[in-house]
């Protein structure tokens, strides 16, 4: 059956259908509506089935399948209904079901008016017709007389002058849009079969306030499907806005609540969220919860905690876990300053196949920020271990700290690990590691160290270790590198530094190795009927059970000399001011004159200057203009006057002078600001409290960020006056090797004696071997 209905105020919809085959049976019922008050549709559907031919014996008698050996042995009596489980599952034979679909919308005969300038449109459209019109008709009458007098036999009727495009009336102009009111929406459905029963209702419904509703439910013989899902949410307009939604659902196995409020008033604004969970099942127990909490009565503040247990327990697998999971995090803030605290901690310990196992882990990072710098810290430590086989703890940390006047930081990290694989494999050591960085005007210093040991049962290398440093400011640099290697039977060194100061550059490189000589005992010359060891006679100078070693170094030294060739610039010191000689030029129009000028979004104007290049003059005391700069929407900043030092000297240990500049410190001011409330772009102004009245009865917060104050810090630069290029000092070289048998030193240099160049070389070598000694200077 089919059926529709139209008209002006309703519209209506429905179909039906039933079908039956032997003891099945189907039936359907859709249909909707529409009118003035509401739109309704409905779905409903049912059948029944009869399943009695399950309980019917099978009887499959013994068959050799084709092509094959194989026989399938007699199946006698079987029932389906009961030896495949559907007995257990469907209870009975006789089988059904029931679907209901509701739902239904409650118009609302109340309207919203946005105010919208269509009126400007309008009169846009109309003056831009009119000025059409006038172009068709002066080109009308072009074409018209252009036929006419190029064509004297084509008659042009005169009535053509007449054409023009029709008249139209626009309708009476509005300057708001109506949007109609939410009304109430309703929703039913249920579904009932033999198995489980299920019924849902929900609502939203537009009255005084806004509130839903939810209901979910079933029932059923199977404690797994048994459920209630209740949820229920309201906004209030009242005296502000403020949202509150609850949810709770309940199982046998699973239980879960959450809890929330958001409120947002003339004065504050407050947020308290709250989640439980529960689950509970034979090899699984585990418990959530979740808090969050803010406001901004004083001052914002944010505030979270997360916190999970659990507890796993499967006889069969020999496994079990057990364990917690926690986060806390803290937010506040003001204008003037921000801070963020979190802290995670996490812990597990349990078995796998019988094998304990444990492992835990902890977490903390900080932050603050004001006007004058920042600083953060995070640190991170956890620890694993398997009975027997596996440990491993680490612990990491890193700390910074950023201002106008310096940035420091430093990172840390240790770790010890343990693995122990029966016969096949076994390790343990210990790693740390460090790092620093300090920048500050002129000024940097860098440490990097890198230690470890790492034994085991494939390579002895228990210790390895590396070291890099570097200072650097205006007046000393230097570099350095060490390194150190232990294996199972000696050792290897290294160190390089790279160094200059006021006096001296220089470069210093060694190594050494040590480790055991025995095996020279075994080696026997045939010709002395000695062992190698005896005829080198290093019993004379160590014994068999003594480490040998093998040193060697290397130094590259420049000596710098204070004399030299020295271009000065001549600087004329008066009273105020610096006068320096410029080019002389024939040209009258070497002068410049630069015009007054106004700097876009300030108050500050340059005055007009004149630059005369034959002369460069500096000012003892040059002092800036205060001003301050006013962007569109962002606080006005306060620069202050400033008076910068100028000065002239020679320093002892320098033979060129300098011009000392030096910004004394300053304090940049930020004026008091509150965020602005409405948005103007031209001459439309967008009022965001008239747009929040719409929403809520409430009117936006009012947030003013106090006057900051931000410290510049004093700089000074030395500028030379003039080139110095220095004479040649001394340049030697240093190397050097020393061991058991043998030990050599090498000095070599070239000297600037004033009048003349002198060169030298100096040399000593001893040894066990009488030949290989000697000496020269």
């Amino acid at each position: 059956n089919y059926a529709l209905l139209l008209s002006p105020s309703a519209q209506q919809a429905s179909w039906q259908a039933s079908a039956r085959f032997n003891q099945y049976k189907y039936n359907q019922n859709f249909s909707a509506g529409n009118n003035e008050n509401s739109m309704e549709a409905h779905i409903g559907m049912n059948g029944e089935a009869n399943l009695d031919f399950l309980n019917i014996p099978l009887t499959i008698p013994e068959m050799t399948l084709p092509y094959t050996t194989l026989t399938t042995p007699q199946l006698k009596d079987f029932s389906l209904w009961e030896r495949t489980g559907l007995k257990e599952f469907l209870k009975t034979t006789k089988q059904s079901f029931d679907l209901s679909v509701n739902a239904q919308y409650k118009k609302n005969k109340d309207r919203h008016s946005i105010p919208i300038p269509l009126d400007v449109f309008y009169e846009f459209i109309s003056q831009n017709i009119k000025s059409f019109n006038k172009h068709f008709e002066k080109g009308r009458d072009n074409a018209l007389d252009f036929l006419t007098k190029s064509c004297n036999v084509l008659h042009v009727p005169r009535s053509l002058r007449k054409l023009s495009f029709p008249d139209f009336k626009l309708p009476r102009t509005s300057n708001n849009i109506f949007i109609p009111a939410m009304g109430n929406i309703t929703y039913d459905f249920s579904f009932k079969s033999s198995i489980v029963t299920l019924n849902t209702n929900a609502g939203l419904y537009n009255q005084s306030n806004i509130v839903a509703h939810f209901l979910s439910s079933s029932s059923s013989f199977i404690y797994a499907l048994q459920y209630k899902l209740e949820g229920s949410s309201s906004l209030t307009r009242k005296r502000g806005l403020k949202l509150a939604t609850a949810l709770s659902l309940s199982n046998k196995f699973v239980e879960g609540n959450h809890d929330s409020t958001i409120s947002l008033t003339k004065k504050n604004m407050e947020a308290s969220v709250t989640t439980t969970a529960k689950v509970q099942i034979p090899i699984l127990r585990m418990n959530f919860k979740q808090e969050l909490n803010g406001n901004t009565k004083s001052k914002p503040t944010v505030s979270s905690a997360i916190e999970l247990k659990y507890d796993f327990n499967c006889p069969k697998l020999y496994s079990t876990a057990k364990g917690a999971v926690g986060h806390k995090l803290s937010l506040e803030g003001l204008t003037s300053y921000f801070s963020i605290e979190s802290s995670t901690k996490g812990d597990v310990k349990g078995s796998v196949l019988s094998q304990e196992y444990s492992a835990n882990v902890a977490s903390e990072v900080n932050t603050y920020l004001n006007s004058k710098g920042t600083r953060s810290s995070v640190k991170l430590q956890g620890a694993s271990k398997i009975d027997g086989i596996w440990n491993f703890e680490v612990k990491e940390s890193f700390a910074g700290e950023a201002t106008l006047r310096r940035i420091y930081t430093i990172w840390e990290h240790n770790t010890k690990n343990l693995l122990q694989l029966k016969s096949i494999f076994s390790t343990s050591g210990e790693h740390t590691s460090k790092a620093t960085l300090e920048l500050s005007p002129w000024k940097m210093s860098a440490l990097v160290q890198v230690h470890a040991s790492q034994p085991n049962s494939f390579f002895d290398i228990p210790y390895f270790s590396q070291e890099v440093v570097l200072n650097a400011n205006t007046g000393n640099q230097k570099v350095s590198w060490k390194s150190e290697v232990q294996f199972h039977s000696g050792s290897l060194q290294n160190n390089v530094q790279l160094s200059s100061d006021q006096e001296e550059a220089r470069l210093d490189i060694s190594g050494s190795l040590e480790g055991h000589l025995s095996s020279l005992k075994e080696i026997v010359l045939p010709v002395y009927d000695k062992s190698l060891w005896d005829i080198l006679k290093l019993d004379v100078t160590t014994s068999i059970g003594r480490r040998q070693y093998l040193r060697a170094s290397t130094a590259l030294v420049y000596t710098k000399n204070p004399k030299g060739y020295y271009f000065s610039v001549p600087v004329q010191e008066l009273g105020n001011e610096f006068i320096i000689p410029g080019v002389k030029l024939n040209d009258p129009n070497s002068v410049l004159v630069t015009p007054t000028f106004q700097v876009p979004f300030t108050n500050l104007q340059f005055p007009s200057y004149t630059l005369d290049f034959s002369e460069i003059s500096i000012s003892k005391k040059l002092s800036t203009l205060s001003f301050d700069l006013n962007m569109p929407i962002l606080p006005k900043v306060k620069f202050p006057k400033v008076d910068v030092l100028t000065k002239y000297y020679e320093p002892e240990d320098s033979s060129v002078p300098f011009f000392e500049v030096t910004v004394p410190e300053s304090q940049l001011i930020m004026s008091q600001f509150t965020l602005p409330k409405s948005i103007s772009v031209g001459s439309a102004v967008l009022d965001l409290n008239k747009v929040a009245n719409k929403i809520a009865d409430f009117d936006l917060p009012t947030i003013t960020v106090p006057e900051q104050t931000i410290e510049i810090p004093s700089i000074k630069l030395s500028v030379p006056a003039g080139i110095f290029i220095p004479s040649f000092g001394s340049l030697t070289a240093h190397f050097g090797v020393a061991s058991p048998l043998y030990n050599t030193t090498w000095s070599a240099g070239l000297k600037n004696k004033g009048d003349h160049l002198e060169t030298f070389l100096d040399t000593t070598c001893s040894s066990m071997l009488q030949f290989l000694e000697y000496y020269l200077n």
